[in-house]
Order: structure tokens, then sequence, then C-alpha cells
């Protein structure tokens, strides 16, 4: 039996409507201001997110789940340009994440300051130098090239001569040479 004239004109009606809220969506963004998008773009985080941490481990398995169908169903039936064009995208957005992490870093050896302590930011720690060359035994980072210092005891170094006596005296820290320090 076929279906019922009514039930297609509302079928036909329910998609006339997603259409033309779609519609006034795609315009209501356009003439949206910065401020507005990201007001917007916040609290649909939000929203996400509140979801998200409401739902139990198996409604989470079931949404990835039906993710995961979804997309292998789109990848299925894309052409092999679309298929470029997704991964250039991709490659671009992921370039873009990546570049994102390190723009604080931009030019800072031209604006050094003493002052800032860059040894103990998170992104920049690459460890202490534990490890000891066994040629000359300078201290190096853990997992540092052998004889990166030295060229594995190729290159030796004189031992340092005793600086001048104003200055020998000075770097003893004796408190009776640096109390005939003048202040200036």
């Amino acid at each position: 039996m076929p279906p019922k004239r009514s039930t297609l004109l509302g079928r036909k009606q329910a998609r006339t409507q997603i259409d033309d809220q779609r519609a006034r969506q795609g315009a209501s963004r356009a003439a949206e201001s910065p401020e507005q998008r990201q007001t917007r773009l916040g609290d649909q985080r939000g929203r996400q997110a509140s979801s998200r941490h409401a739902e139990s481990s198996e409604q989470r398995q079931t949404r990835l789940g039906s993710l995961r169908a979804r997309q292998a169903a789109s990848r299925a039936v894309e052409t092999p340009e679309q298929r470029r064009t997704r991964s250039e995208d991709q490659r671009r957005r992921q370039a873009a994440s990546r570049a994102v992490h390190w723009t604080f870093m931009e030019g800072e050896a031209f604006r050094y300051y003493p002052a800032n302590n860059y040894d103990s930011h998170p992104q920049l720690h690459i460890g202490q130098m534990t490890d000891v060359c066994s040629y000359c035994d300078a201290l190096k980072w853990p997992g540092e090239v052998p004889g990166m210092c030295c060229s594995g005891g190729k290159v030796r170094l004189p031992a340092l001569r005793p600086p001048p006596e104003p200055l020998k005296s000075l770097m003893s820290g004796d408190p009776s040479v640096l109390c005939d320090i003048p202040d200036r």
C-alpha cells in the first residue's frame, strides 16, 4: 500500500523547514562580529563539555561508534580527489596547530631577558645535565651523542692557568680583601 499523501507532504515540509533553518543560521553567522562568534563558540564548547561530562561510558562508546561508522561511510564514497583534498586540509590544520605551540618563542632570541626563567618552561625543558663524558668529564644531557663535546677524546684543552693576583684574591671570597674595595 502506498504511503499516505499527508505523510509525504509532512516529510517534504519538514525538509523545507530544516533547509530554511540552515539558511537562517548561515546568514546569522555571516553577520556576527568576531566577539559574537567567540561568545557563541565558547557557549557551544561549554554545552558540549557538560553534555560529554554527563554521559556514561556506554553512551560515550555508542556515540564514538556511530561517529566512526559515519566517518567510514563518508570515506568509502569519497573520490580520490576528495581524499587528497581532505588529506591536504588535515596536513595544513596539523601544521598550523603545531606552529601555534611555538609562537610565544618567535623572535625571542632577539629579545632575551635574563630575568625570564626559560629553562623552567614546560615546552623548553630538556632535563638536567646528569651524564658525564667518559673522555673529558664534561656534563651532558641524557641521550646526547657521546663525544659531542670533545670529539671522542680527540680534542684536549690545556688546563686553565691560575688568574693573576688581584683577581685571584677577589675570587677567593676572603672578606678582608672585599672590605678594601671602596663603595661607589
